[in-house]
């Protein structure tokens, strides 16, 4: 049996001056469930702010996108995050890729799936990539277009 403990963390004024993010979503990584679906996903969220959820998911929808794009984002645990992901984008005022998730959330063939149990292809080709300055000039959103480049 796993034995857990219990730890208070305070995200302060002084933490969040540092702008470390990867210190803050290290600890959301370890409070937030991605793969056990939707009921535990929702679950494991209660104790976290609605900006902390929103961020959560936005750094999981850029990190994976970066890394394998729209189809990785999906067919992971990840795409769980997909909603919260375009509640973020928007929240943080980037339209744009709140538009290019929700184009590529309706390309899986309509609602993308929350059991981490099913594969959630995305039915898209992935074509070029574009700089978001509004999430740094490391982070670029790919843009989704149909099969057959249409």
């Amino acid at each position: 049996m796993v034995q857990r403990e219990t730890v208070h963390v305070e995200v302060n004024d002084a933490v969040i001056a540092a702008g470390d993010l990867s210190a803050i979503m290290h600890l959301i990584s370890w409070v937030a469930n991605i793969y056990d679906g939707p009921i535990a996903y929702e679950k494991s969220l209660e104790s976290l702010s609605r900006p902390q959820r929103l961020l959560f998911a936005v750094r999981w929808y850029v990190y994976e996108v970066e890394n394998g794009g729209h189809r990785q984002f999906f067919s992971n645990s990840t795409g769980i995050v997909w909603m919260d992901a375009i509640e973020g984008l928007k929240e943080l005022d980037i339209q744009r890729g709140a538009n290019i998730l929700r184009i590529a959330a309706e390309r899986t063939g309509g609602t993308p799936s929350l059991d981490p149990t099913r594969t959630r292809g995305l039915k898209s080709t992935v074509k070029g990539n574009e700089t978001s300055s509004s999430i740094g000039s490391q982070r670029r959103l790919v843009e989704v277009s149909p099969i057959g480049g249409e």
